[in-house]
């Protein structure tokens, strides 16, 4: 088993207001006390400490080893980091978490596989104990770009590992292979067979290849059509994926809801929380499911749930990341489209509830701005957190409104895998290039526009919220699987894949949840890897750079302490 300190260990910042916590010396002794590290508090001074003491799930003190070994007890747990880094707890402000945990702990995991061959190699072990009828199912979370031969699995070779078991394997949400068996068991043998707009993949000769290219909706309605897993599955799975990311230092999730999720869905997080067997704070967001009725549910659904209604561990956060079907990734909704948008959004404002939008281009989001700002004349929703998701190529311009409406930005951090040699050797260049940053005063994103050819899949989320003052967030990064960074505050990171550490430089910076709001606050502009040590070092430069809102405290005494792993 592997020595749980040599994973990262992480704290998350959860005010506890009027709670006396003991500092060195005082008369409380610790549960838990960390000694001889290096405690990375991301306070205003960046400050690294040395030891830190843990009372009753709270942060006590920070200090050196000799002052918080004060507060030691009989029944003290003491830890010996011998030099080791702790950082801040991770909080992913955009992840499906909720809906991909549901089918966990029955589905095959291809994070951290660096081959087709390692890959294909856990579904024939997934094969060899399956019971007989037994889905094999590998829902999304791999790219072509992170194995060495650069390309997807062919038929053939799902088939030849997974047997007589039918087998499923997406990428995104824009394609599926399936081996005969599962066509055989879905009865898809036509392109009418895999709707709305499904098309079954032909190679050169007119021959079916075994996949299935779609768009959203067609991927989503295709998954929907495979074995459901149990309840009792799905609380297990649900368990798992929470401390999966656990071991990966996130210690919270903001979740937009997602396509096909049901009230039903929800039950095995409840169960969970309700069984007080959380691991991740979550807070979550109602996704409109009907195209047409969006704002009857929004109102059926919501009536005993008040905005921000929840405790520390789970939390109500609004509607989103579909608002309404006739905005959603639509660069020209009718005039009925907006009109029906401005109503759901209006309602939303008079109710003080967060709205979370997606959106996927820079060139007809003004259509969304501005139902935004007829809204805002009418009821104001600056504080309210509203954001809008993606948006990759957002401008100066649009950022200028977004900041003008104290609209946040939920955004990925570089471009999807490119498909030609030729596009990934220019994404090389421009990185190597260096790092380009949204505009000074708006948001504070330091970005890269590829990752390195081998950690292509490693696709990253951030939150920057616009504005200054008290209010203002600062931008944010973050890997989002496979792979668990922790930097000190020079460079020297050390970061793991799948329990494999391994040195090299990198950059992390913190991120804290919000005192009063349950919200995320500061995250992580980072980049890592072999050769890239210079560019890093120019990213620190400019973080420390930007405004001091930015800059947010770091843990202190009274905050939420909790183990990832």
């Amino acid at each position: 088993m592997t020595n749980p300190i040599a994973r990262v260990i992480g704290f998350s910042a959860l005010a506890a207001l009027g709670l006396a916590m003991a500092g060195p010396g005082g008369a409380q002794t610790a549960d838990l006390i960390l000694l001889h590290g290096r405690i990375l508090t991301l306070d205003e001074r960046s400050s690294v400490r040395e030891a830190m003491a843990v009372s009753e799930g709270r942060i006590a003190a920070l200090g050196r080893s000799t002052e918080i070994m004060e507060l030691a007890g009989r029944k003290t747990r003491v830890v010996d980091l011998r030099g080791r880094t702790v950082i801040p707890g991770l909080i992913d402000s955009h992840i499906h978490a909720i809906r991909a945990a549901l089918s966990y702990s029955v589905e095959v995991n291809w994070i951290g596989t660096s081959s087709l061959e390692e890959a294909l190699g856990r579904i024939r072990e997934a094969a060899r104990t399956a019971k007989p009828g037994d889905w094999i199912i590998v829902a999304g979370g791999w790219t072509p770009e992170q194995f060495r031969e650069k390309r997807r699995p062919t038929q053939s070779e799902l088939a030849a590992v997974a047997g007589e078991h039918p087998a499923y394997v997406q990428l995104f949400y824009a394609w599926a292979l399936m081996t005969p068996a599962a066509f055989k068991a879905l009865n898809i043998a036509t392109d009418a067979d895999v709707g709305p707009r499904g098309k079954l993949d032909e190679d050169a000769d007119g021959k079916k290849t075994g996949g299935i290219s779609g768009d959203t909706a067609t991927i989503t309605a295709l998954f929907s059509r495979l074995p459901s897993p149990s309840f009792e599955q799905r609380v297990a799975g649900t368990r798992a994926f929470f401390r999966e990311l656990n071991r990966l230092a996130l210690t919270g999730v903001v979740d937009p809801g997602g396509f096909g999720m049901a009230p039903r869905d929800y039950q095995a997080l409840f169960k969970l929380w309700q069984d007080k067997a959380l691991t991740l704070r979550v807070v979550y967001t109602v996704f409109a499911q009907k195209r047409g009725s969006e704002l009857e549910d929004y109102r059926n659904l919501t009536q005993l749930l008040p905005m921000g209604m929840g405790d520390e561990m789970l939390r109500f956060n609004g509607i989103g990341e579909n608002v309404a079907w006739g905005m959603y990734n639509n660069d020209n909704p009718s005039e009925a489209d907006k009109a029906q948008f401005y109503e759901i959004a209006k309602w939303a404002a008079e109710r003080r509830m967060s709205l979370n939008m997606h959106w996927h281009n820079d060139r007809s989001v003004g259509q969304l701005l501005d139902i935004f700002e007829r809204v805002d004349r009418e009821s104001p929703i600056k504080g309210l957190r509203w954001a809008i998701a993606h948006l990759n190529d957002a401008s100066a311009a649009t950022l200028e409104r977004m900041k003008a409406l104290g609209v946040g930005w939920a955004m990925q951090d570089g471009r999807p895998p490119r498909a030609t040699a030729q596009d990934r050797a220019q994404d090389r260049r421009e990185c190597r290039g260096g790092y380009r940053r949204a505009p000074r005063g708006l948001v504070q994103s330091v970005r890269c526009p590829a990752l390195d050819a081998r950690r292509q899949d490693r696709r990253r989320h951030a939150l920057a919220w616009t504005g200054r003052g008290p209010d203002a967030r600062g931008g944010a990064a973050h890997v989002h699987a496979g792979q668990r960074v922790v930097c000190a505050r020079r460079g020297q990171a050390r970061f793991a894949g799948r329990g494999q550490a391994r040195r090299s430089r990198g950059l992390v910076q913190g991120l804290h949840e919000s005192a009063t709001r349950g919200h995320r606050e500061d995250r992580v502009p980072s980049d890592h890897g072999r050769g890239k040590n210079r560019v890093c070092r120019r990213a620190l430069r400019g973080i420390r750079g930007e405004p001091a809102a930015l800059r947010r405290r770091g843990p202190g005494r009274g905050d939420r302490f909790a183990w990832p792993v």
